[in-house]
């Protein structure tokens, strides 16, 4: 019955990640050729923030605790745009059939041209994790976020000419609740070799942006798709595609590429740390294409990447777009909370 079990789980994961393959390559092909613009910030590196695309990401990691911090500084050309990103999240209940919840909490700074149009961002979410089969490899996930932004902007900076009336009486500064929800799946059958795919929806109560005192300006909600996997070409070496669409309002963005990673342990015991070496090739339609590189190192994870811009803006960018840098911890005892050693997760590398 194992052996058969085995063998179901391992023809699925071919099937699932070949219909991944395949549709990433319909939809670039569908969207390239759009103009594609967000209102919120993004991050290039979008894995490395699976809060911010996700909420139903919280605790999808092998470990006890996980740190992040990402860092992105666009359009040095000009008056900066930079965005940072604080993170953590945690399993908080495990249950005996293997399911658990999990929780989460991040911080998003960013400020934006001449006017220090600055958002500052805090969130806790949960998460409940659905185990879809006898083993530790094969979940379904549900997740909610939610927040309190606070937007301002400096208004002595107008020098371009004298400020309006109007515009130094308005409020430079307000809040608002926020809240995200989402799904998430994933299937891992080995621990380089997964699939996953999943939806996050964000300003799910549209809150009014309106800096005007009897404005009305609702945020529109933000609804992103994205799905990746991780295919071995060699024992060592490991494909993994990933794309990620946001829509939002009239905007939309797609983000794709794939990485190549090269795993340097002699084994690949699920109880062994990690050491491991990545480049890869991404391109955001009508935009930019993004170079990168990660490194895997124990509980560490570092990444970089450099935005080089094509878009009509390449007229003043030269071709700058921006640089980005991910950092991520993992804390993982490899034991439970009676001091057992744990079967680990083969969990998809969504970073």
């Amino acid at each position: 019955m194992k052996f058969m079990t085995l063998i179901f789980k391992s023809s699925m994961f071919r099937l699932v990640t070949q219909a991944s393959t395949t549709a990433l390559t319909v939809v670039v092909l569908m969207l390239s050729a759009s103009s594609l613009r967000g209102q919120d910030w993004h991050f290039s590196q979008f894995q490395g923030n699976p809060l911010a695309l996700d909420p139903a990401m919280a605790g999808l990691f092998s470990g006890d605790l996980r740190l992040g911090l990402q860092y992105r500084n666009q359009w040095n050309f000009a008056a900066n745009y930079h965005t940072i990103s604080a993170a953590a999240d945690a399993p908080l209940v495990r249950f005996k059939n293997e399911d658990f919840f999990a929780g989460s909490l991040q911080i998003i700074s960013d400020q934006a041209g001449d006017l220090r149009f600055r958002t500052t961002s805090i969130s806790a979410g949960l998460a409940y994790h659905k185990r879809l089969d006898p083993y530790k490899n094969h979940y379904l996930s549900a997740g909610y976020q939610a927040g309190y932004s606070l937007r301002a902007v400096d208004y002595s900076q107008i020098v371009a000419f004298d400020p309006e009336p109007s515009a130094v009486l308005e409020n430079n500064q307000f809040g608002f609740l926020d809240m995200a929800a989402g799904v998430n799946w994933f299937l891992a059958p080995k621990r380089n070799q997964f699939a996953y795919a999943g939806l996050g929806m964000h300003h799910l109560n549209q809150p009014d942006q309106s800096f005007q005192q009897n404005g009305s300006a609702p945020l529109a909600m933000r609804i992103n798709v994205y799905a990746g996997g991780s295919l071995p070409l060699s024992s060592s070496v490991f494909l993994q595609p990933a794309l990620v669409y946001y829509n939002q309002g009239p905007h939309q963005e797609l983000n794709a590429g794939v990485n190549l990673r090269w795993w340097l342990n002699e084994e690949q015991s699920i109880y062994q740390k990690e050491r491991a070496i990545g480049m890869g090739v991404w391109y955001r339609a009508a935009d930019a294409l993004i170079v990168s590189t990660r490194f895997d190192y124990g509980d560490f994870l570092i990444g970089l990447s450099y935005d080089i811009n094509f878009s009509k803006l390449s007229q003043v960018s030269n071709l700058n777009g921006g640089p980005e840098v991910s950092l991520v911890y993992i804390l993982n005892s490899g034991k439970d909370a009676g001091g057992s050693l744990r079967q680990q997760m083969y969990c998809p590398s969504f970073f």
